[in-house]
């Protein structure tokens, strides 16, 4: 088991890709991180994005092939990260 601690509050959404080589977490701290899996090394590198909003991320989910994800906030915004 490993345990990651990058987040600073509640997650409220993690998905993993559908390749199962990435996962992605949102959090109400108002930060996403990309998590990339190396299977063969078991490291984890990530890359974080804050959002500008004070309520944080509600929900995230793949798409089927996954080439991109959607990000939805509390507030009235969706983004798409390519």
């Amino acid at each position: 088991m490993f345990e990651y601690n990058d987040h600073i509050n509640s997650i409220n959404s993690v998905y993993f890709s559908p390749d199962c080589k990435y996962f992605v977490s949102g959090s109400i701290d108002r930060t996403i991180i990309f998590y990339n899996l190396n299977r063969k090394s078991l490291n984890f590198g990530n890359v974080s994005h804050k959002i500008n909003n004070d309520v944080g991320v509600n929900k995230i989910c793949y798409s089927k092939n996954g080439d991109f994800f959607v990000v939805s906030e509390f507030d009235t915004k969706v983004f798409i990260y390519i």
